[in-house]
């Protein structure tokens, strides 16, 4: 996807003159100082902020084409996961709300062993994990949504290197 120009709703121009450019199937992060942006900009994409000027385009195949939600994946700087539920249970509801994600021949094990949750924790209640256990099950629920895009929100934030082992497939 780029962006060009990104105008912003605010007071003042926090993405002004602003340019991007993702390849399709990459993951990447989203790091910088209090202000520069960085939320804004995840906001812009998820269609949660109004773009007064410029556009997000995705390129794929040598082609543009208007971005779509589902094009991005988004990894929160904050761990957001129903706590009431263990690491299946949540697993299965995601594959009760999305059906055709999950690549066949692929268990629920396969998807937690990707994203590095240890085999012990994946019948607890998610409320019981760690901040970077609680990341590694939104990052079980970006990529069974197959997004042509993964951004990771402040990755380095509260984490350790564990957390980052996950690269687009």
């Amino acid at each position: 996807p780029r962006s060009r120009g990104l105008g912003d709703v605010y007071k003042r121009q926090i993405l002004d003159g602003a340019s991007f450019s993702f390849s399709h199937g990459i993951s990447y992060g989203i790091v910088g100082n209090k202000d520069d942006g960085k939320t804004t900009f995840l906001k812009c994409i998820c269609g949660e902020t109004g773009i007064d000027s410029g556009y997000i385009r995705i390129e794929a195949d040598w082609k543009e084409h208007r971005i779509k939600y589902s094009d991005f994946g988004i990894v929160a700087d904050s761990a957001v996961v129903p706590e009431y539920m263990t690491g299946y249970e949540f697993f299965d509801y995601l594959i009760e709300i999305h059906p055709l994600c999950v690549t066949e021949g692929r268990t629920a094990d396969d998807y937690f062993d990707m994203v590095g949750l240890n085999v012990a924790k994946r019948n607890n209640l998610i409320k019981e994990y760690s901040y970077n256990e609680k990341r590694k099950i939104q990052v079980l629920a970006v990529i069974l949504l197959k997004p042509s895009v993964i951004i990771f929100d402040e990755p380095v934030k509260n984490s350790n290197k564990s957390c980052l082992l996950y690269t687009s497939p």
